[in-house]
């Protein structure tokens, strides 16, 4: 529940006391405490423990507890006025403190700062200025001194001279290098300041100076200073759309000058000077124009050159060995499997994981985002309880609010509002359907052989009517399922349903599935044992080719497909749209970057109509009730 502020007095100090002390550090740091010390057993003095600590996590803990302490004794010594003498003193505290150099460049840097805080102490009391002064005038005041150029006694002294045209412009060197001469930075462009008369229409005079010609002569003067080799540089493609860029408009009066008074040297084979005179350099460090035979073009990448070695063409990487698929499998692994079969093969055969870097949230909640109100209501409905208990509602709408997640203020009242206005027909749902089954059955354990395959599980949310047969399955789920338009089904999020029906009726029990989630109360009709396993044979031998190679599908896109017969909105579901999200993620797009490389060889559309039309068929025969309306 941290999202920012130390603490109630910190947000005090920045005018937004009436936030009070909810998602803070410090709210945070007392849910992680109680959870540690008591476990789950319940709120004390309106805390909500964080229950997800172990006794070997204390060390760590302590030493989170430590640095925001230390944070804030630090802060409130800086939110404190002084003058230059204790700033200093306070800023080099600040850098032995906080900062612990690893190596020599920090050390630099550390150094440095250390210096920056010795000559603005020594230009205060130069200048006789020792008035107290805000944080802010200090930090400016420090950042300025570092950042105001030194002289350097190493001007000259042999080797390469870095530095811009201004200090060298008349002095003669046997090679020159211009380097950034793009349009838009040279020659420079003066700011618009207001009291500047001369930019002015109809203000300038005779001999005022101007910045362009001080460039054009700056130009010039390089030409003559450069005694062997004139080299001169821009980014002559643009990055985003590779269009090209022109030079600065002195190197393009340059080059027109030299059409114009030379020519070029036909023994090269070129018949155009420019072209020529004129490098084209990749930005690519594995360009093949790197490698090539005959280029003036070289590099010292040698790490590349092993791509285009043409003995290495010659004798490609062998295949990788067949994968023996595992011969016993789950209901959740053959789900994740048909989800993502991409993902599935790089993760579980090639043992690659594209780790997605989760930043923790660090803003204030004002909005409902379609995941937090899946989390809100999950959290609600887990586990299930009985509708007519009406504290138990109440009591997790709290336990949300003292853990943080939900708004502040009325915010977090009107986000309360709606969520009781949502689970509670899930929740009379839930018991309308108790009482029409209301016997529980106890889990019901899978084994389902396929050849050499087997698929072994657990059934549960088997209700019965009181001769201790499963008559029905409920489930009870915090997602929607329906589409915005309240009509169609968003068949991607039935996959799991649909497999557990599947094994429901393949071993013999031919219930229909009463699916409760967020919009609606959804009816599922058994289909029949037959059909079932032979579905289910089906999916295993997609398994197996998915353990050889990558498939290409997609699981939504190919649903798209089957229910429109349209390969366009399969397209735009697998690429997205401005309004609407893609679906293929990082491990799609490392091997299926777009939709046409999905569908190049056709065999996506065969897999989809593999996978598809028995899950389209079961459902969309679905009955669809209102929450709370169920009647026996």
């Amino acid at each position: 529940g941290i999202r920012w502020g130390l603490d109630d007095l910190h947000r005090t100090s920045l005018e937004l006391g009436a936030c009070g002390d909810q998602n803070t550090w410090h709210f945070g740091l007392e849910r992680l405490w109680l959870g540690y010390a008591n476990g789950c057993s319940g709120p004390f003095d309106g805390i909500e423990p964080y229950p997800h600590l172990s006794g070997l996590e204390a060390t760590t803990l302590g030493s989170l507890a430590r640095f925001i302490e230390t944070l804030k004794e630090t802060w409130e010594t800086l939110r404190t006025p002084a003058p230059p003498a204790v700033w200093v003193e306070r800023g080099r505290h600040l850098l032995d403190h906080w900062f612990d150099a690893t190596n020599e460049l920090e050390n630099l840097s550390l150094g440095l700062l250390h210096e920056a805080l010795s000559d603005w102490l020594t230009l205060c009391q130069e200048t006789g200025f020792a008035d107290p002064i805000p944080l802010s005038l200090f930090r400016r005041s420090w950042f300025d001194t570092l950042e105001e150029p030194k002289e350097s006694g190493r001007f000259l002294s042999g080797g390469v001279t870095f530095c811009t045209l201004l200090p060298l412009r008349s002095l003669p060197f046997e090679v020159i290098c211009l380097l950034g001469m793009n349009l838009e930075a040279f020659p420079r462009r003066s700011a618009a300041r207001p009291h500047d008369l001369m930019q002015w229409p109809g203000m300038p005079r005779p001999g005022d100076r101007a910045r362009q010609e001080d460039d054009r002569a700056l130009m010039l003067d390089t030409l003559l200073a450069a005694r062997r080799v004139l080299s001169i540089s821009w980014c002559g493609r643009d990055p985003r759309d590779d269009s090209e860029r022109p030079p600065s408009v002195l190197v393009a009066q340059l080059r027109d000058y030299l059409v114009r008074g030379w020519r070029p040297d036909e023994s090269h084979g070129h018949s155009d000077l420019l072209a020529q005179q004129t490098q084209d350099h990749p930005l690519q460090p594995f360009s093949r124009r790197y490698f090539e035979e005959n280029q003036p073009l070289h590099t010292y990448a040698e790490e590349w050159r092993r791509i285009f070695d043409p003995e290495l063409l010659k004798a490609p990487f062998p295949p990788l060995a067949p994968q023996d698929p595992p011969k016993t499998l789950s209901l959740k692994r053959l789900g994740r499997f048909l989800r993502n079969p991409v993902r599935f093969y790089l993760e579980s055969i090639l043992n690659t994981h594209f780790e997605e870097t989760l930043t923790p949230p660090d803003e204030e909640i004002f909005e409902t985002s379609g995941l937090a109100r899946y989390e809100w209501i999950d959290a609600l409905i887990t586990p299930p309880f009985n509708p007519h208990e009406s504290q138990e509602l109440e009591t997790r709408l709290q336990r949300l609010c003292r853990a943080g997640q939900l708004p502040l203020a009325e915010m977090g009242q009107a986000v309360m509002t709606e969520l009781r206005s949502a689970v509670t027909p899930m929740l009379e749902t839930w018991g309308e359907l108790q009482e029409r089954y209301p016997h529980p059955c106890e889990k019901y354990p899978v084994h389902l052989s396929f050849g050499a395959y087997e698929i072994r599980d657990w059934l549960e949310g088997l209700r019965g009517e009181g001769d201790g047969k499963p008559a029905a399955w409920v489930e009870l789920h915090a997602s929607r399922v329906l589409e915005k338009n309240g009509k169609d089904l968003q068949l991607h999020k039935l996959l799991p349903v649909w497999l557990r029906h599947l094994v429901t009726s393949a071993t013999g029990h031919v219930l229909d599935c009463h699916l409760v989630a967020q919009d609606t109360l959804l009816t599922l009709r058994a289909p029949a044992p037959e059909e079932a396993h032979g579905v289910l044979s089906s999916l295993i031998e997609l398994w197996q080719e998915g353990h050889r190679r990558p498939l290409p599908m997609a699981l939504k896109s190919a649903l798209t497909l089957v229910r429109s017969d349209d390969l366009g909105k399969a397209a735009q579901i697998y690429e997205g749209t401005d309004h609407s999200p893609a679906e293929k993620d990082r491990y799609q797009e490392r091997i299926y970057p777009t939709f046409a490389c999905l569908n190049q060889t056709g065999e996506f559309e065969s897999l989809a109509h593999c996978l598809g039309p028995p899950l389209w068929s079961w459902a969309k025969n679905a009955v669809l009730t209102p929450l709370g309306s169920f009647h026996e």
